[in-house]
Parts: C-alpha cells; structure tokens; sequence
C-alpha cells in the first residue's frame, strides 16, 4: 500500500513543480516588443512570422503574410489573407523568421523594394525597414496552388 501513496505523492509533487514553474517568453513575445519599442506596428513578414506577431500583441502590431512569387518578387500570400488588408495599404517593414525555412529572403525583398535602409536580428527573426512606405498589390499568389498560374 505504500508504494502507490509513494507514486501518487511523487506525481503530485512534480505537477506543483511544473506549475509553479517561469514559463519562458515566446520568441514572438521578444519581437512583438521590438517592433513596439521601435514604434513599428504596421508590417508585412512570411507565413510563420506574420500571424503569431499579430496575436501576441492583440492586435497591436499587425503583420500581413507575404510569399515570393515564382518571378522572385514579394506578393500577398492569398490562402492566407484578404485583398482589403493589402488595399491602400503602407507598410513600414518586413519580419522574415529564421526558425523554419522562409518563403521570403532578404534577396526577394530588396528585390522588390529596393535595398533596406536598416536591418535588425530579434532572436530568430530578421526586420528589414525601409526609408519609404512598402505597399503590396491586393492580387494575391498562392504558392500551393496549381490552379493558377502566378500573378501578372
């Protein structure tokens, strides 16, 4: 009979452990309070980097998605957004994540917007800014499409 009162005490004990536990800070939380910091709240990052920075600052920052399209250039990830979010639209910079493998590079973003006037690293993110506004085209390119071809 001791024995299970042993085991259960011993779970329980490594339960209280864990909750009582830090949690660590998201590596969105770090670049959500970057861009804050940098008064940046109105951007455009690939698939990875775009929504989780949204959430995590509720709102505060957004970041719309954006692929590179088979011409090299960067566009609307159209699977993932609305044509209203690109509309009439300025941005101020790009997230590109470093974790998992881009669908954005420092190379398809000069590319398309001309070199960048500053560059930072924020843990596992790259933030280009750029001295002028970035807008993209509402017409959106899904790269997982075969439907379609790209974008005209």
């Amino acid at each position: 009979m001791a024995a299970p009162v042993a085991v259960v005490a011993a779970l329980t004990a490594s339960f209280a452990i864990t909750l009582t536990a830090p949690t660590q800070p998201s590596p969105a939380e770090g670049l959500v309070a970057f861009l804050e910091a940098h008064h940046l709240d109105h951007g455009i990052g690939d698939y990875w980097s775009s929504s989780i920075t949204t959430v995590t600052s509720d709102g505060a920052v957004t970041v719309r998605p954006v692929v590179t399209d088979p011409r090299g250039r960067v566009v609307r990830y159209e699977r993932q957004s609305t044509a209203a979010w690109y509309t009439g639209q300025r941005f101020e910079f790009l997230v590109i994540g470093t974790a998992a493998p881009p669908n954005v590079s420092v190379a398809t973003a000069a590319a398309t917007f001309g070199p960048p006037a500053r560059q930072y690293t924020v843990g596992s993110y790259q933030v280009l800014v750029w001295s002028h506004p970035l807008t993209v085209s509402a017409d959106g390119w899904d790269p997982n499409s075969t439907s379609k071809g790209p974008p005209r």
